[in-house]
């Protein structure tokens, strides 16, 4: 097919046309998910969760390749799709300060959460992305959470967070890891009893240790390209 060949040959003399638009889908499904022939032959394959809105777009753009979805991946696209009418409610003291579109931002990063994926919310400056973070945080304490989360950001950054923090969700602990290596050792050692733990990156690399066996709600990387490598 890839040769541009219109028919192929089978080892029972059978011939087989390979201008089917059908083949047109499957080819590009197998080169978008980097499928293996030995995968292929298996006549089964698993793939990430996070493909399925893929998945969709090119199966849909071929009607010709038959396929069926379950009611699971009918719901995950579903949802992905209708983020700003998912049922997701702003915690009641935010929701007169979050603008309309801070809102679809609160619930995107809520559906996110729901099926277990990351994501990168990626509003252009000055559009509160922070405070789209903070309901988050604030909305995950509301509902019974009691891991804490860790928010690392530049140096520069780090007392602007903790002023929003209690500027907008009072009610949320705070942890800021300042001091020398003993202080943010004794810091890190009561970090459970907070809601939220804020470090640079700096310190966090300079800390790693100290940061073995914990678990955190949230993992929040403000201007995620200080991680930016080659990978």
């Amino acid at each position: 097919y890839r040769e541009h060949k219109k028919f192929h040959r089978l080892k029972s003399g059978r011939y087989i046309q390979l201008d089917e638009s059908a083949l047109t889908g499957l080819s590009q499904i197998v080169d978008g998910l980097a499928l293996t022939e030995m995968e292929l032959r298996t006549g089964r394959v698993s793939v990430p969760k996070y493909r399925a809105m893929y998945l969709d777009k090119v199966m849909r753009a071929n009607e010709g390749l038959p396929f069926s979805r379950d009611n699971g991946f009918k719901s995950l696209v579903k949802n992905m799709k209708a983020v700003e009418d998912s049922e997701f409610a702003v915690p009641p003291s935010l929701a007169g300060v979050l603008r309309n579109y801070q809102k679809t931002g609160f619930r995107w990063l809520k559906t996110m959460e729901q099926y277990g994926f990351g994501g990168i919310l990626a509003d252009d400056m000055g559009l509160g992305k922070t405070l789209q973070v903070i309901t988050l945080l604030l909305d995950a304490r509301q509902n019974g959470n009691t891991l804490p989360s860790l928010v690392v950001c530049p140096t520069s950054l780090v007392f602007n967070w903790e002023s929003e923090l209690h500027r907008f969700a009072p009610e949320l602990t705070v942890l800021v890891v300042t001091g020398d290596a003993a202080a943010r050792a004794e810091l890190l050692r009561l970090a459970n009893a907070y809601d939220v733990v804020i470090t640079s990156y700096d310190m966090l690399k300079r800390d790693i240790e100290h940061y073995a066996g914990k678990k955190f709600r949230y993992h929040v990387l403000d201007e995620a390209q200080y991680i930016k490598n080659h990978n």
